[in-house]
């Protein structure tokens, strides 16, 4: 028990830092008020996730979904660049190959690095994985900071 808690901690740690260089590195600041972008596979139903997003307050039409691997794979991400009408990505796991890479290891790596995209954020402590409670604890921080708003 102890141990998922000092993982649990380490990664609000994480994603406060995160955003912290972002803002600071980027100085693009989306709308709070934008899309929330989830992208990568999950074991999470849809109706799962719908759920807990109204549970939190959120309208369930803000939010975007590419979940299925194949689609992640030919996501194409150009979409949210220099969108305002997209707040942040959540990201958890995807194929290292797809399109928009340009020339990085992948996407994530590739969006974490160029200015004009919205803030990504990874979901999971460890490995990258979407779950009803990881989804839920990076809601309410992005909330609870005012990155994000209902």
């Amino acid at each position: 028990m102890h141990i998922f808690k000092q993982n649990k901690n380490d990664y609000i740690l994480k994603i406060f830092n995160h955003i912290n260089s972002f803002i600071k590195e980027k100085k693009n600041f989306q709308s709070p008020k934008g899309k929330i972008l989830i992208v990568g596979e999950s074991s999470v139903s849809i109706k799962d996730i719908e759920k807990s997003i109204k549970e939190l307050g959120f309208a369930f039409e803000r939010f975007e979904f590419v979940l299925d691997y194949d689609a992640v794979k030919r996501f194409c991400y150009q979409k949210v660049y220099n969108n305002p009408n997209y707040a942040i990505i959540l990201a958890s796991a995807q194929p290292h190959v797809s399109v928009d890479t340009n020339g990085y290891s992948s996407t994530i790596s590739y969006i974490s690095r160029t200015c004009g995209y919205p803030l990504l954020i990874k979901l999971g402590t460890n490995n990258l994985k979407l779950t009803k409670s990881n989804l839920i604890l990076v809601l309410k921080i992005l909330l609870n900071i005012g990155f994000i708003v209902l």
